[in-house]
């Protein structure tokens, strides 16, 4: 059963964290953590609604998760185009980076297509970097339900390179390097844990359509982390490529603070 009056109270509190107040409390958050993923999904989409982020009324851009398949759309604001920086006037409660591949639709997608499909409705497959960010405090100890709602911890999507046509197979062998200042970072796996992320597809098209929006002409979708999440820094520059299809850079400014850092250092 969904809870109605529990939404609205973390629509609420989340667009007041877009909006420049200051991050939901750890206990709060726990205790509005949706029941299901179903409440989850109506507070992304409340809270889109409520913020006016989709402009032509339903999103350009998806992130899909794996292990369970779980989506959220993300804020036409939170694309930027390759090499992108960050810089004070941005303000986030943490730097989480994950290396991804992301495409672009050239046709649209509906419920009940099949993979093979999915495929050919490829444009382009894109070398992207996901900024991952949270509007509560001590993230790690939220609960996935709250997670979910928060745009699966979305903060930025930064698309880079890429190649045109159908998704290929290949893609998802593509060798993967990253570099932090130039430093090549090790300790990754840089595989992405599917064997064919394209599969995921035709789910994301059932649970847009059912969310009322849909999958159209130019949506980019990103595909799930080749790396897992590590921690950035400020000062650092993070640049991904992926062998065959293209690089991404992201720079954040050495006088970029997160919020929560911000906290620690007072």
């Amino acid at each position: 059963m969904v809870n109605h009056s529990k939404i609205e109270e973390l629509t609420e509190a989340l667009a007041k964290v877009w909006q420049g107040g200051p991050l939901i409390t750890s206990e709060t958050a726990q205790r509005l953590a949706p029941q299901s993923d179903a409440d989850a999904y109506a507070v992304q989409s409340a809270l889109g609604t409520k913020m006016g982020w989709w402009t032509d009324g339903r999103p350009l851009a998806w992130k899909l998760g794996i292990a369970p398949v779980t989506a959220a759309p993300i804020p036409n604001h939170c694309l930027m185009t390759s090499p992108a920086r960050l810089n004070k006037s941005e303000r986030f409660s943490l730097f989480g980076i994950e290396v991804e591949l992301a495409v672009r639709l050239r046709q649209p997608l509906y419920s009940g297509c099949r993979r093979s499909e999915a495929a050919l409705a490829v444009g382009e497959t894109l070398a992207a970097i996901e900024l991952f960010d949270v509007r509560a405090a001590s993230w790690q100890q939220l609960p996935r339900s709250f997670l979910l709602a928060d745009l699966q911890m979305h903060g930025r999507l930064i698309i880079g390179e890429g190649v045109v046509g159908p998704w290929q197979s290949r893609f998802a062998e593509s060798a993967l390097s990253v570099r932090v200042n130039n430093q090549v970072l090790t300790g990754l796996a840089l595989r992405h844990p599917m064997v064919d992320p394209v599969s995921l597809l035709p789910w994301l098209a059932m649970h847009a359509e059912h969310s009322g929006w849909g999958l159209a002409e130019g949506d980019v979708i990103s595909m799930g982390s080749w790396t897992g999440m590590f921690e950035a820094h400020p000062g650092q520059h993070i640049e991904a490529r992926f062998e065959n299809i293209g690089s991404v850079s992201l720079e954040i400014d050495a006088d970029t603070i997160g919020e929560e850092m911000a906290h620690d250092s007072a």
